[in-house]
């Protein structure tokens, strides 16, 4: 059984963050292992509350688990505050994690509300995104890493390109949120960055408030590249997991769908 680590914010509605991630790499068929960045109270009507993870929580968490697990992928969401991302980096680097890495750079809720202390995302860009095998920012997070707005397909491939030069290997910007395009992604590369692949939704659901497809986009793609896929076989066959768990997402409270895990299926 492969060891696939995520690293994120628990949500107690458990349809995002930790709580998705664990139930996306168990019905994947790997062993799910994890660190909690901060604890989050949430529901259908928003945020609630929310306490962060100490640093020195986060390093022992890391610590217990890179010191003696072999980790066979790993990806990253809610990391909140600077210090914590300090601790991420110097445990990658330090106990030399030689896994593939999928960086989702959550920064708010669905709903809107803000996740993550000031500073944290340029120490996320400067710190983690190098490391990253694959950056998997929606259309919203892109425009806060690029500081510019991107409406339409053409603006995506633009600013895919732009966040590659951050140092990642992969850059998939989420389209879900485009203008003329929703629900199209793409997919750059640092060796072929003068072309990029438009990953087609194939359905979009624009009426349903489904929480936590970036969290389980993500976990999908790293399940995938814990497997030994490509990239772009991992973002394709993820992107058709989360596509059928949001056709039969569950509604559990007025305008608060949750993906159905169960119901998707994973090749």
């Amino acid at each position: 059984m492969l060891n696939v680590l995520a690293i994120s914010g628990s949500d107690s509605s458990g349809g995002a963050g930790m709580q998705c991630d664990i139930k996306t790499i168990t019905k994947h068929g790997h062993n799910a292992l994890s660190v909690a960045t901060s604890i989050t109270a949430q529901n259908s009507t928003g945020l609630l509350h929310m306490e962060h993870a100490s640093p020195s929580s986060v390093a022992i968490q890391l610590q217990s688990i890179f010191s003696e697990l072999k980790v066979h992928a790993v990806k990253t969401g809610m990391i909140p505050t600077r210090k914590s991302i300090t601790n991420v980096c110097n445990a990658l680097t330090s106990y030399e994690v030689d896994a593939p890495y999928v960086l989702d750079p959550v920064l708010a809720t669905t709903s809107g509300s803000g996740l993550v202390e000031p500073g944290s995302l340029k120490s996320m860009i400067d710190r983690l995104f190098p490391l990253a095998t694959l950056v998997t920012p929606n259309v919203a997070e892109a425009q806060n890493i690029l500081g510019r707005k991107i409406a339409t397909l053409e603006e995506s491939i633009d600013a895919a390109r732009s966040i590659l030069q951050y140092g990642s290997k992969f850059v998939l910007v989420k389209g879900g949120h485009l203008t003329d395009f929703p629900g199209n992604d793409v997919l750059v590369g640092r060796y072929d960055s003068t072309n990029a692949e438009i990953i087609e939704c194939g359905e979009y659901f624009p009426h349903r408030d489904v929480h936590g497809t970036g969290c389980a986009l993500a976990s999908a793609i790293a399940c995938g590249l814990a497997r030994g896929r490509e990239v772009r076989d991992a973002v394709i066959r993820a992107k058709r997991y989360v596509t059928k768990a949001i056709a039969t997402a569950q509604e559990l409270a007025p305008g608060f769908w949750s993906l159905n895990h169960q119901s998707s299926h994973t090749d």
